[in-house]
């Protein structure tokens, strides 16, 4: 028997390419949907500070700069550049984010510096928000502070380091130790700053004051040789990889950056992250218990 040809519309075209995105959208992606809300995430304070009355329309939505900078800590893209080549050759991503057109590496700055106020709001928001799950884990370890001792350096052009000038002491001051620039030499009582081409105004060129009091890894707050800091320590290796999957996976401690706020909203970025990921999972789990529990309750007929 022949087989009988239809002929297709172009509507029927359009509508057969939707299907297949929609079906061939990135696992990832069906997750984020579905178990993450974006409103009730970011604070109403960001949208009124984003979507002011005075000056120009805003041409980028303020979710779509979240969802893009979600994407680059998550796919740990260390440079904005590889961020918006991986959205200008990926349609799945530019549909995420909800991008026409994907913007420069200029506007991306400008947010993180504009907004790193709103975006410390938004972590502070989750962790309202996961601090429950977290309880809910385990109790103990949710009233536990981390903190790393080792920071994150900024990034520099040329790598000159500091010289010691030894210990200072003022009035009404607590130790510190003075570090000053390689390029600073003394004449008489002064200190002259003969680099060529100085990073500051200063006669005697930077200097920097590290203070020993403050240094954590000395004074971690707990003795050492008190049970609760021996307690402490068997989660160590724990604490370990907390702390780089926050600098190290969602690539903050190798960007090239010298900007204080940009640094500062990779940072909060990176907490959202975690604290984003840990709340969809709680989701996750939460509605696949609920769906098992309602087939379980359904009765067989009989």
């Amino acid at each position: 028997m022949r087989k009988k040809f239809v002929q297709m519309s172009l509507f029927d075209v359009y509508q057969g390419i939707e299907e297949r995105l929609d079906s061939d959208k990135s696992e990832l992606f069906k997750l984020l949907d579905e178990h993450l809300d974006w409103d009730e995430i970011i604070p109403s304070t960001f949208y009124h500070a984003f979507y002011l009355r005075t000056g120009r329309k805003r041409q980028y939505a303020l979710e779509s700069f979240l969802r893009a900078l979600f994407l680059q800590r998550i796919f740990h893209y260390t440079d904005d550049s590889q961020l918006l080549n991986t959205l200008r050759y990926s349609f799945e991503m530019r549909d995420f984010c909800g991008f026409d057109k994907v913007p420069d590496a200029s506007k991306l700055t400008r947010f993180k510096q504009t907004f790193c106020k709103q975006i410390r709001q938004i972590f502070e928001r989750l962790v309202d928000l996961t601090e429950p799950i977290c309880r809910e884990m385990d109790k103990v370890l949710a009233d536990e502070l981390l903190f790393d001792t080792t920071g994150i350096e900024g990034y520099v052009a040329e790598n000159n380091p500091f010289l010691s000038h030894g210990c200072a002491n003022g009035a009404h001051r607590s130790p510190r130790l003075k570090f000053v620039c390689p390029g600073a030499h003394r004449m008489g009582t002064t200190m002259v700053n003969r680099c060529e081409n100085p990073c500051t105004a200063a006669s005697f060129g930077r200097c920097t004051y590290v203070y020993p009091h403050k240094n954590l890894r000395l004074y971690p707050g707990i003795s050492r040789d008190d049970p609760k800091f021996n307690q402490l320590y068997k989660h160590r290796t724990a604490v370990e990889r907390t702390i780089n999957t926050l600098k190290d996976t969602p690539g903050v401690a190798n960007r090239k950056t010298s900007n204080v706020l940009t640094t500062k909203a990779d940072l909060f970025l990176a907490g959202i992250v975690q604290l984003v990921c840990s709340f969809g999972a709680h989701a996750a789990r939460t509605t696949a218990a609920k769906t098992v529990s309602r087939l379980t309750a359904v009765k067989p007929n009989r």
